[in-house]
């Protein structure tokens, strides 16, 4: 079956800001509550489209051959994977042999194999988020884990609405329609990225910032986010510190450890999650999410 409505930030992330999978969300300046099954997503949004052959050596030359040479083979393995369902419906229509159920098939597998791939990421992510919500990183003291982990918030970072359309507004060059590469140049990307972190990640921590005031962490379309990056200029920043909301009352900071004085564990102040929370509305594309309609009255005015 085809999976019509596909999320770009996942469901479990959400579900401890809702209750009965009932959420706040402050969309288009209205605050309502919405279902989970009802937000952050769009028809057919990791569908897979249809790569030229310009398209291909573009990736190649442009993404591919940029990358670590030792992450070459796993970047053109995603872009055969991601390709090879349109070649085959092309090749079976080209020779006028098309049977009706692989056309079924091919069309399902067109529609669902990213977003597949991207619950199975979740999937990955999962204890990692438990973990964290119970209060403990141990598990980034361990090379595999944190190289899972690395991996799996790069997706999270570069899989939302957000980031695909701040790309194409801004890509204009060599590709005629980035739009349609972007399925495989963001996932070479991602990787390339959770590499860089992992090969890094010996300067960098995780903090865990307990939230014990009245004032709830918020999250958003874009709920991972470079809190050193400014939204409102278009200024290009070195700095890297990802923020990222775990619940209403416990948040992570991954930032380099020489440039943080916290603790592993933090109790921050309701400034400091006002802070946070405008950083979030400001970063998000379309909607806010919290599990208290007052705090998204609160933050209305910042975005």
């Amino acid at each position: 079956m085809e999976k019509i409505r596909q999320h770009y930030v996942s469901r479990f992330y959400l579900k401890p800001w809702a209750e009965n999978d009932q959420i706040w969300c402050l969309r288009d300046r209205k605050i309502f509550s919405a279902n989970l099954m009802k937000i952050a997503n769009e028809k057919y949004f990791y569908e897979l489209r249809d790569l030229s052959p310009e398209d291909m050596a573009l990736i190649e030359r442009f993404a591919i051959a940029q990358s670590p040479e030792h992450l070459r083979p796993l970047h053109r393995n995603f872009l055969k994977s991601f390709s090879l369902p349109w070649e085959i419906k092309k090749n079976a229509e080209r020779i006028g042999r098309v049977d009706p159920t692989l056309l079924s098939m091919l069309d399902e597998t067109i529609a669902n194999m990213e977003e597949n791939y991207q619950m199975a990421i979740e999937n990955s992510l999962q204890p990692f988020l438990i973990s964290m919500l119970q209060g403990s990183t141990d598990f980034y003291a361990n090379d595999e884990k944190a190289s899972e982990f690395l991996y799996a918030i790069s997706v999270q970072y570069l899989r939302t609405k957000k980031i695909r359309e701040a790309i194409i507004a801004q890509v204009h060059a060599p590709f005629r329609d980035i739009r349609r590469a972007w399925n495989v140049l963001s996932h070479i990307t991602a990787t390339n990225m959770g590499w860089s972190l992992f090969a890094d990640r010996a300067n960098f921590q995780i903090v865990l910032l307990d939230n014990l005031t009245g004032t709830p962490f918020i999250t958003g379309d874009q709920p991972l986010i470079n809190s050193q990056a400014n939204p409102l200029e278009d200024v290009v920043t070195t700095g890297l510190e990802f923020f990222y909301p775990l619940c209403p009352s416990k948040a992570m900071l991954f930032s380099e450890a020489s440039n943080h004085e916290r603790a592993a564990q933090s109790s921050i102040s309701a400034k400091e999650v006002h802070h946070y929370n405008v950083l979030i509305a400001r970063n998000s594309l379309e909607q806010v999410f919290s599990n208290a309609e007052e705090s998204l009255k609160v933050i209305q005015g910042f975005i």
